[in-house]
């Protein structure tokens, strides 16, 4: 397989997503990402609040858009695998508030430009697998935002252990060539920057950028979870 090739990583990610979708079940927990609620409590940076149009770009089962939704946002999302989308329209129709779900179909994202207030894009963009990839859809972000709209995004920093299951294969771009029990990712061709100085060069196209992170080990090494922040208005 072209580790390469992005039609090659998409296959194999859709893969590693479908499968997440069969293990979940009717008695998953519907809670947000602790850290984004932080986020969305205006005490740190400053986001729209509703009624404006939100988009959650790889909103995985749903949870943080579910959360979005119950505070006002009029939502939109999409992600890679049908399976999930239904999982997240279940949860919709339980809360009884619509939702605007897309599957994404190549790098470009289907919305007019100009159209959202807030895109939120939380650890998805490493899947893209690639440098250039990340920074089309980055621009793409920025393309269909409002002007003065918000992107907050998040993506694998450093001391995220996953890291250590990876090896380069080059410009930026790793293989996950070890097993774990906590996932199914091996084989996943995924996109890691050095650090902040790297990341930010990404968002140069937006009037204001702030960088942050969040990094926590739960007495599992291997399970640690670190990733890094961007807050970018466009």
């Amino acid at each position: 397989m072209d580790k390469h090739n992005p039609s090659e990583i998409d296959k194999k990610s859709k893969e590693v997503w479908e499968s997440f979708a069969k293990m979940q079940t009717n008695t998953n927990l519907m809670f947000p990402d602790e850290n984004l609620i932080r986020i969305f409590s205006q005490r740190y940076i400053k986001i729209p609040s509703p009624p404006v149009k939100l988009l959650d770009h790889g909103f995985g089962s749903g949870n943080n858009l579910v959360f979005f939704a119950t505070k006002g946002y009029e939502c939109y999302g999409c992600e890679i695998a049908e399976e999930l989308i239904n999982i997240a329209n279940e949860k919709f129709e339980k809360i009884n508030i619509p939702a605007n779900l897309k599957l994404i179909k190549g790098d470009r994202l289907v919305y007019d430009d100009n159209f959202f207030d807030i895109v939120i894009s939380w650890n998805v963009i490493h899947y893209l697998g690639e440098k250039q990839r990340v920074i089309k859809v980055i621009e793409d972000f920025h393309r269909i935002l409002k002007q003065g709209g918000v992107l907050i995004l998040s993506t694998l920093h450093p001391k995220n252990s996953l890291l250590k299951r990876m090896k380069p294969i080059g410009n930026g771009s790793f293989e996950v060539i070890e097993e774990s029990l906590f996932d199914n990712r091996k084989g996943l061709t995924l996109f890691a920057t050095k650090g902040k100085e790297e990341l930010m060069e990404f968002f140069s196209i937006f009037s204001e950028v702030k960088y942050g992170f969040y990094n926590f080990d739960l007495f599992l090494p291997e399970r640690t979870m670190a990733a890094q922040l961007i807050y970018a208005i466009k």
